[in-house]
Formats: structure tokens, sequence, C-alpha cells
């Protein structure tokens, strides 16, 4: 059923409501991204923005929940996938997803703090996330590839996420991300090297080459 007039309005108006926020956050940071400078950036009036957010914490929800959306359509169907190929799909979606949103992820730690909503919200997603990339590892072994062994799984799954914060703290401060091989460290002792090329691939960084593959001599691979 199509929107009426006034809902429509109403939506283009939180969507341009959100860019903008996101816009300042990703330029200016937390402590500048206001509400008076996001209504201003989103051509309405303060009021107009009270009207639909009661306060900057509310946007960055609705920002988080945009965000959480964006990713699941972005994973859509990649379960139907082989087990090495459907993990370098889902880790470069979440990696990827992250990566266009560096401002969101720098102001987190600030944001945080000043909304228990928000904190909770994140540290679900947080798990979520790493659970997933623990039953990645799962399917990785049922396939008879290489993958941690049990009991390193969640510590390697906590540390690789904490990685993919930091490759988005650094995007938001510098030109270039945190590179490939350093965000996929932890894994490297652990996954074959055409799994790793895979999940290099799927961030994004086609050059990448797992530390078996570079130290490998053309003899090893004939």
């Amino acid at each position: 059923m199509a929107r009426s007039a006034p809902a429509a309005c109403g939506a283009r108006t939180v969507d341009a409501i959100l860019d903008a926020t996101l816009a300042l956050l990703d330029r200016d940071g937390e402590r500048r991204t206001t509400t008076n400078r996001i209504a201003a950036a989103a051509g309405i009036s303060p009021g107009n923005l009270y009207y639909h957010f009661r306060h900057r914490e509310a946007i960055v929800l609705a920002l988080f929940d945009r965000l959480v959306q964006a990713l699941a359509a972005r994973r859509a169907g990649i379960d139907r996938h082989p087990a090495a190929a459907a993990f370098a799909a889902d880790f470069g979606a979440l990696v990827q997803t992250v990566h266009a949103r560096p401002g969101l992820f720098r102001a987190l730690p600030e944001l945080l703090g000043q909304d228990a909503e928000l904190t909770g919200r994140s540290h679900d997603w947080a798990a979520a996330e790493q659970a997933r990339l623990i039953r990645h590892f799962a399917a990785l072994a049922a396939a008879g590839l290489g993958t941690p062994p049990p009991a390193l799984q969640a510590p390697l799954a906590a540390a690789v996420w904490h990685l993919l914060l930091a490759r988005a703290w650094r995007g938001a401060e510098a030109s270039e991300p945190l590179p490939s091989a350093i965000l996929l460290a932890p894994l490297a002792a652990w996954l074959d090297a055409p799994t790793l090329a895979r999940l290099g691939a799927g961030i994004g960084d086609a050059a990448y080459q797992s530390p078996q593959s570079s130290s490998s001599s053309p003899s090893d691979s004939s």
C-alpha cells in the first residue's frame, strides 16, 4: 500500500536528519554534531527535528537501526553459498558496512556513555556478530577446512571484532584504513590460504595475501 503524502514527507525528513547526522559525525566528530547543526544540515528547523526525535541519542539509535537493516539486506542469500564463500561474503558485508560509517563508530565510545538503550543495543549487536563468526568457524570445520580450535574461537572472534572497530576508527582519522593483514591476523594461523584470500577479497582487498601464501616458494605451490 502506498504511503500517504504526510507519511512520505515525514519519512523524507527522517532520512534527511539521519543523512545529515552521519555526514556531520564523519566530518566534524561527536562533540560538534549538535542537534542545531544537524537541523541546519538537514534544511529543517530545530523544532521540526525535535518533532521526529526527542534528542540526539534517539537519532543515533535510528542510525544504528538503519545500519543493522542495511547489513541484513547485504547478507540476503549468503547462507546458500558453500562454507568458505559464505564466510567471505558475510564478513565482507560486515566490514564494508562498518567502514562506510567511520564517524558513527568513532563516536560510539562517547555516545555509549550517554544512553543506556544505545549501550545495550550496541553490546547485543557485538555479541551477535561474534557469535556469527563462531558459526562460520563451525561451518568451515564441517566442510573439512581449517578453522580455530573450539577453545579459541570466542577469543578470536572478539579479537577480530575489536580490530574491525579499530579499522573504522582509523578510517575516520586517516586516509587509509587499517590494513587487511592486521584485521585478519588473528585468523591467519588457523584458516587455510584460499579461505584467507577469499576473506581478503570479501573485504575489498583483492591484493591481500595470507602469510602462508606470501611466504611460499614457487616449488611449494607446484
